[in-house]
């Protein structure tokens, strides 16, 4: 299994999924944990932050707790919830020195001010990043938890019979619409729609220049509708391919696995399959 590495779950929040419409990776800083979080961890003080972001376009809920001293260590935790229905939890247990290391080394890997994309081979290789690091993914000191990812179970419930059903699922910065039309003469006939749209620019607009809100001014969405009639066989393959997008509850993380919720190969699948509807 490759473990999780990258501090904070910032690299698996910027899930390369769907194509962004504006993106964000030179102006917007991957790793901002609360100076005051670090601060209590030092001492132990019982904490409590929530921070809301959208690193590359995934709306973030962070919430940040030191819930105080636990068998005589420091009792750490860091809840992460996206838009795209995904929950990891980190949990930490911290000796007096650990704790210390810990915020440490966060606190002099924030003030370098790294950019995930630009800087990463430097982010890499930095020592407070390597030391850091070096103590979340020790199992006798960090747990994590993923929960599991299944978005699509009812619609592929639905598809195997071809039974007429809609839903909509909402990933990043495109919507999803999957509708399951009728079955006639063995052709299951279905329609999908993307709808590409900007994330809550609200969130991150302190990180936006004055060129690119005159770009976001101008747009609204844009849908990309296609018409879908796949016999068995073809019906078959997309099933398969949605099952493939689940990624199973876990202690642990598994990086790979959450990848494939980038549902990039579904896009694919129906770009090549099916007939753009022209309206």
């Amino acid at each position: 299994m490759l473990r999780f590495r990258y501090i904070w779950f910032w690299c698996f929040l910027a899930l390369p999924a769907n194509a962004q419409i504006l993106n964000m990776s030179d102006t917007q800083e991957y790793l901002s944990v609360p100076i005051d979080f670090l601060q209590s961890i030092h001492n132990c003080s019982v904490y409590e932050k929530t921070v809301m972001s959208a690193p590359e376009g995934v709306e973030t809920k962070m919430v940040y707790k030191v819930n105080g001293l636990k068998n005589d260590k420091c009792e750490v935790t860091v809840d992460g919830y996206t838009n795209v229905n995904v929950h990891i939890k980190q949990s930490c247990l911290f000796t007096p020195e650990q704790a210390a290391e810990y915020a440490s080394s966060i606190s002099r890997y924030q003030s370098k001010h790294y950019y995930f994309h630009k800087d990463i081979d430097r982010i890499l290789y930095d020592e407070d990043y390597l030391a850091a690091t070096k103590l979340m993914t020790n199992d006798d000191i960090c747990q994590f938890h993923r929960d599991g990812i299944d978005v699509t179970s009812e619609f592929r419930k639905k598809l195997a019979d071809c039974i007429p059903y809609t839903e909509t699922q909402k990933l990043e910065s495109v919507d999803i619409k999957r509708e399951i039309k009728e079955l006639a003469n063995g052709i299951c006939k279905i329609d999908v729609t993307f709808t590409q749209r900007l994330p809550n620019m609200e969130l991150r607009a302190d990180k936006i220049t004055p060129r690119m809100w005159k770009y976001i001014d101008k747009f609204k969405e844009a849908n990309y509708p296609y018409a879908c009639a796949f016999n068995e066989f073809k019906r078959d393959e997309y099933l398969r391919i949605l099952e493939a997008l689940v990624v199973p509850e876990e202690d642990g993380f598994d990086f790979s696995a959450v990848q494939r919720f980038s549902q990039a190969s579904e896009m694919e699948f129906i770009y090549k399959n099916c007939t753009y509807v022209v309206k």
